[in-house]
């Protein structure tokens, strides 16, 4: 009881601090108000006590091993730094500047370490609604030309036409725009209800007109680098925000045209685009001439200014330029060791970004901030200094640093499963494989995909998961060595190796077994491996792999039929887990309102169309199906039918498929489709859906047929008479007037009959073959 209560008072104490500490230092600092410029020392010193206070009552909770290793690259900068002042005059200043000012940099970053969710949920609200107070006044002010804000702050005239609003200039006012833009990005991305993002959209424009009155060319240019950071991110955001980030940007980009083309001079005085560098450009040529001077120790640190200053040649004493002024203070080891630290952070939050974490939209935000601010620095000097936004850079600092070790933490408790395939084209097991990856929990497991080939189909689809992909390309010797390297680092660490497909199966057994894999799953999902109806070494390889079968974890069938058919070839019977396959049914059902769209896309009329989706592949037997159908349209002169063929190899490039439908007499018939990506709607608009194998495992298409309502006709091969059940036909292979037979069948059935078949089939599917209950399969397989 009494160790709760301590707790509470040690989290109020973080948390008043945190908040009060993020508010006033955007307050004092550049709020042009004599009476807060003459205490904003004291109350910054102050607030420094009140951080070492806090902190330390709350002692028992800081983890310093973890600090210390985050903020190592600062602590080495102070190292560096003392050593240089002992060879620059005025040594001793520079060293009460760099044990004064640096340290309290790390009290922040400890402080908003331990106040993560704090900030996150309230911090970011309460800067955004300080931000929006000094945006509003600054337009208001520059529209009506106000004099003073409250009787007590000027509202100065600079560079006779802005206005400094209620803060000390109109940089500030930019400044400050910017961050508030970074912040409402950053509830963009997180809140996806449609309210609050209209209340996100009226914030923009507010901030945009800030923007526009203070003439910050700095801060509008940092604004457009987080746009242009946000759209290299795009794939990972949600649809609504693609979709609006892209009619931004066109609609955007036309608009800036076309007020150059007829307000161009208006737009380049607004934007004061016709100032140049203002006086910069000389600053930093007398920058670089001293640094020559200094290239080793520098100056000092914080003594550019003074040392600007003092020449008497300038108007103002700041560098204008985070690079010049801290290579001038800093000299050359420090100032690299700090660009280092940059590059590092920008570089990590990249690769964490391609992964699937709960801290993606976060380190999205963080790097955001990085690459705008420090673009910025090119033309201002905030950072390593005392000020507002400099407080803000290391917040985001202690911020990025809990996201890492969140993701370290996560992914230490994570189970890591890698998948191996042989190929990643548009093909049933790759399907499978996307949707398992896609429904796999991923607080719980840690994946990644290995193509014994390139990317495939499937390749960018699954990277968009956030799931890594690996590309062996082993058809490819010249890149074996490096690709080899790639494969060893992507299954370091791996607990579960799954396999797809028998080259994979081979392959991956003996570099699990390798690698001590513990647990190594196969994957089979072929029901037919006579030698007449598949490649030779694939035959050779299935075979061979039956003697090795009693060496993996478990063999993961995809049908009861794949599993007979493999035990006979000699596979460890008891190594058998059998694992059917799943369909995404909110994604697959019937929608009426595509039928008109792709009759209209295809030139179809009220035919009746039947569908088949398949590679084009010995097993998957087109001859018999096109015989079927010839038999269907000439011989019982039924020809209100239309043939629907999509697939790999399904176009008119493919001479021998063109052959067959001419000998069958049906180039009035088919239509060739090829790959397509809407198979809903081809399943949609399908009377008739029929299946024709050699042999299947468990075909995935004939359950996305069923999903979208769309009676069967198969033949009895792998699974598909348990799949079908009693809501379609199921005939035998290779005989084309049993299948034409059964498709006339569904054709003669009443409009109503064939519906309900339809319905029936959709609800067989839901209650048996739901993806998501289908992946949890997968998972407790794993968790084995």
């Amino acid at each position: 009881m009494i160790v709760n209560k301590i707790r509470k008072i040690q989290d109020i104490l973080l948390s008043i601090t945190a908040l009060l500490y993020l508010l006033i230092t955007f307050i004092i600092w550049d709020v042009n108000y004599s009476g807060l410029s003459n205490i904003n020392a004291n109350v910054y010193n102050l607030f420094t006590y009140v951080i070492i206070t806090v902190l330390l009552i709350n002692i028992n909770r800081i983890n310093f091993r973890v600090f210390i290793k985050d903020s190592l690259i600062f602590i080495i900068i102070i190292f560096l730094l003392i050593i240089n002042s002992y060879f620059i005059p005025y040594g001793d200043r520079s060293r009460d500047y760099v044990l004064n000012f640096i340290p309290v940099f790390l009290l922040v970053i400890l402080l908003y370490r331990k106040t993560f969710n704090l900030v996150i949920k309230y911090g970011f609200i309460i800067l955004l609604g300080l931000f929006s107070l000094y945006n509003l006044l600054g337009i208001l002010g520059a529209f009506f030309k106000f004099q003073s804000f409250f009787g007590l702050i000027p509202n100065e005239l600079i560079d006779n036409y802005r206005y400094s609003s209620i803060l000390r200039n109109p940089n500030a006012l930019g400044e400050f725009a910017y961050i508030a833009f970074l912040i409402i990005t950053f509830f963009t991305l997180l809140n996806t209800e449609t309210k609050k993002r209209i209340v996100y959209l009226i914030l923009y424009i507010l901030t945009g007109f800030a923007l526009i009155v203070s003439g910050s060319r700095n801060a509008i240019m940092m604004v457009g680098i987080i746009y242009i950071v946000i759209l290299l991110y795009l794939h990972y955001l949600d649809d609504f925000l693609r979709k609006l980030i892209k009619y931004i940007s066109i609609s955007g980009l036309s608009l800036i045209t076309l007020a150059f083309i007829f307000k161009g001079e208006f737009i380049i005085n607004l934007l004061r685009l016709n100032q140049g560098l203002t006086g910069r450009d000389e600053i930093w040529t007398f920058l670089i001439h001293e640094i020559k001077k200094n290239f080793i120790f520098g100056i000092g640190y914080n003594f550019s200014p003074i040392f600007i200053a003092d020449t008497k040649r300038f108007d103002v004493s700041s560098s204008h330029n985070m690079y010049l002024g801290l290579l001038l203070e800093m000299g050359i080891v420090a100032f690299l060791c700090l660009i280092a630290w940059i590059v590092y952070m920008i570089i990590k939050n990249h690769k964490y970004i391609k992964l699937n974490t709960s801290e993606r939209k976060y380190l999205i935000i963080y790097n955001c901030f990085y690459i705008s601010f420090f673009i910025g620095q090119f033309f201002e000097f905030s950072f390593f200094k005392i000020s507002a936004i400099n407080t803000f850079t290391f917040m985001i600092i202690a911020l990025n640093y809990v996201s890492f070790n969140n993701i370290v933490k996560t992914k230490k408790e994570k189970i890591k499963v890698a998948h191996m395939i042989t190929g990643l084209s548009n093909g049933g097991a790759e399907s499978m494989l996307f949707k398992i990856l896609k429904y796999t929990d991923k607080n719980k497991f840690d994946l990644v995909v290995i193509s014994m080939s390139d990317k495939g189909y499937y390749g960018d689809k699954i990277k968009q998961l956030g799931i890594p992909v690996v590309e062996l390309n082993l058809k490819k010797p010249q890149f074996l060595i490096i690709n080899l390297f790639r494969l060893l680092r992507s299954l370091k660490g791996t607990d579960v190796l799954q396999t797809w497909l028998y080259h994979a199966n081979f392959f991956g057994l003996i570099l699990g077994k390798l690698l001590g894999v513990k647990n190594i799953i196969w994957g089979i999902r072929q029901s037919n491996v006579d030698e007449e109806n598949n490649k030779k070494l694939t035959v050779k390889i299935a075979k061979l792999s039956a003697k090795f079968s009693k060496y993996v974890t478990h063999i993961l069938s995809c049908s009861d039929e794949a599993t007979k058919v493999h035990i006979a070839l000699g596979y460890d019977k008891s190594k058998f887990r059998t694992i059917y396959n799943g369909f995404e049914l909110d994604k697959y059902y019937f929608d009426e309102g595509t039928n008109a769209e792709l009759k209209e896309e295809l030139s179809l009329n009220d035919e009746i169309i039947i569908s088949n989706v398949a590679r084009y592949d010995i097993q998957k037997d087109h001859n018999t199906l096109l015989k079927a159908i010839n038999i269907i349209y000439n011989e019982y002169n039924i020809k209100n039918i239309k043939l629907l063929l999509c697939g790999l190899n399904i176009d008119e490039s493919n001479k021998a498929l063109c052959e067959l439908i001419k000998e069958n007499m049906l180039d009035d018939c088919v239509k060739l489709l090829g790959v397509r990506s809407d198979i809903n709607k081809i399943m949609s608009a399908s009377d008739i859906f029929v299946l024709s194998s050699l042999g299947e495992g468990f075909p995935n298409v004939l359950g996305e047929a069923m999903a979208c309502n769309t009676p069967s006709v198969v033949t009895d091969v792998g699974d598909c008479k348990a799949i079908v059940g009693d809501c379609g036909i199921v005939v035998d292979k290779q005989n084309p007037k049993q299948l034409a037979d059964a498709i006339r069948t569904l054709i003669d059935l009443p409009k109503q009959e064939l519906v309900q078949l339809g319905n029936k089939a959709r609800e067989r599917i839901l209650l048996n073959y739901d993806i998501k209950n289908i992946t949890k399969q997968y998972e407790t397989l794993y968790g084995d």
